[in-house]
């Protein structure tokens, strides 16, 4: 992959690839790549913990979570934040029964406690797209 995609354009919290940047790079062509999955990750009432505990609060467990993210998805994974709470995982050439493992280890690691916010409160929700065939996919200007 790219140097330019690993090294500006980054989400300034999670230093993750920010939503446009992985847009583009996703829009980049991959010729070594014959088939791809996306992860979707939405973290369902986060919003509450903003308001219960502080954005300083949030901004940290956003921080732990992409953490978490990028130390269970594969090195040569593209992993951008797309917004607020929603986080996006780009697998290449990983097999179904990989991409199954990867999302159900994402969902455990992202569900354990940060600092003390239990899942009752913070759930992480998933969905998962697989192309049998790369795509070179632009996002509409």
């Amino acid at each position: 992959m790219s140097s330019e995609f690993t090294s500006v354009n980054r989400d300034p919290l999670t230093n993750l690839l920010s939503r446009s940047q992985f847009l583009r790079a996703m829009g980049t062509p991959m010729p070594h790549i014959s088939s791809s999955s996306i992860v979707f990750i939405n973290l369902d009432r986060f919003r509450q913990v903003n308001e219960n505990f502080t954005y300083g609060v949030g901004d940290q467990i956003l921080r732990e979570i992409a953490r978490r993210i990028v130390q269970h998805c594969p090195s040569e994974s593209m992993i951008g934040r797309f917004g607020g709470d929603e986080f996006v995982v780009a697998c290449f050439n990983l097999p179904s029964e990989g991409t199954f493992a990867l999302a159900e280890r994402l969902l455990h690691a992202i569900a354990q406690p940060h600092r003390g916010i239990t899942t009752s409160l913070l759930r992480p929700a998933l969905a998962l797209l697989r192309m049998r065939q790369a795509v070179n996919w632009s996002p509409r200007s």
